[in-house]
């Protein structure tokens, strides 16, 4: 485990980080219990909801389990300490288990297409990325691809388009320009 955090979402039972509750100490790997100090007035005829947050590690264990408990005296409002050990609700053992990524095997770049295009052609295949994923565990998640012109004049080239295709689903998404501005295209 890397950290653990706190949020407060008022009345929201939908998580969200905008307002952190106190300050976190440090989780202490022996009582293996980490302390959250802070001053959230909690209002009245009203349920307010607080998660807490765990920050994994890049190197954590698969299969291992993770899971909190709060245990009598853990919870202090306005000063009163309040009785119980809080069941967890509904309670699994573990709450959740840590699944290996799934695997990025080696990406490949080919030229899709070498026919010859002629003026006002559109959606003409230049290259295809191949993302090889396999595994049943955490989803592999793109987050960009930068393309670098390598043509003899930008000034033939009026678009660029990303097509994506998952088995047999396809969408499009597009970055348009009278004309390309500069050598490199960023599709997010």
């Amino acid at each position: 485990m890397a950290g653990v955090a706190a949020y407060y979402t008022g009345t929201s039972k939908t998580f969200e980080v905008s307002t952190p509750f106190g300050s976190a100490g440090v989780f202490d790997n022996v009582t293996r219990k980490i302390t959250f100090n802070g001053a959230q007035s909690l209002p009245a005829n009203s349920t307010v909801y607080v998660f807490i947050v765990y920050t994994l590690s890049p190197v954590a264990t698969s299969n291992h389990g993770l899971d909190l408990m709060i245990e009598t005296g853990g919870i202090t409002i306005s000063g009163v300490t309040y009785r119980g050990t809080l069941p967890i609700n509904p309670s699994p053992n573990p709450a959740r288990t840590i699944k290996p990524p799934q695997t990025l095997g080696t990406i490949t770049v080919v030229n899709s297409d070498t026919t010859s295009v002629k003026p006002g052609d559109t959606d003409k295949q230049i290259l295809r990325i191949d993302f090889p994923v396999t595994n049943t565990g955490a989803p592999q998640t793109l987050q960009s691809i930068t393309v670098t012109s390598a043509n003899v004049s930008d000034t033939d080239v009026s678009a660029f388009r990303l097509i994506t295709r998952e088995h047999r689903r396809f969408s499009t998404h597009q970055c348009r320009s009278a004309r390309p501005t500069s050598r490199s295209a960023v599709e997010q």
